[in-house]
């Protein structure tokens, strides 16, 4: 595998602040190693930003970077205002929910899946219960630029 592949992780959180320590520590515990995280607060109201740079100040978690928006843009201009400053710089973005747990072998499949397909432009991964025990979702759906 190639770890040279830089890797921009993208947390958008909106009032989340109960499930978004268990998402970075996911994010934080991967195998593959080559990222950074944007932890994206759109205008939370329950001290979502507060914890983060609490818990997670970038002078001790140097992967961790705090997007705080002035307002709520909704989820996909959340995403997409930052996307648009960060693409240029890595080879893939990951968009994440805050309410997930991640396997640590998550983003070193993902990238591999991506590096042994260079025809996709987009992958996604299976996904379990909380428990890990059901399957919840494993793709279905054919996403393209008009979905």
């Amino acid at each position: 595998m190639d770890f040279n592949k830089k890797v921009a992780l993208l947390i958008l959180n909106y009032n989340s602040k109960e499930f978004i320590q268990t998402a970075l520590d996911s994010l934080l515990a991967q195998s593959y190693t080559n990222f950074e995280i944007f932890a994206i607060d759109n205008y939370s109201t329950d001290g979502s930003a507060e914890y983060l740079k609490k818990n997670f100040p970038q002078n001790k978690f140097k992967k961790i970077n705090l997007v705080e928006h002035n307002k709520n843009y909704g989820y996909s201009k959340g995403l997409n205002k930052v996307i648009k400053q960060v693409y240029k710089k890595f080879e893939y973005v990951a968009l994440i929910d805050p309410d997930i747990r991640l396997d640590k072998n998550w983003l070193e499949e993902l990238v591999g899946t991506m590096e042994n397909h260079l025809d996709s432009q987009i992958c996604s991964c299976l996904t379990l219960d909380w428990e890990g025990n059901v399957i919840d979702n494993a793709g279905g759906v054919i996403v393209n630029i008009f979905a």
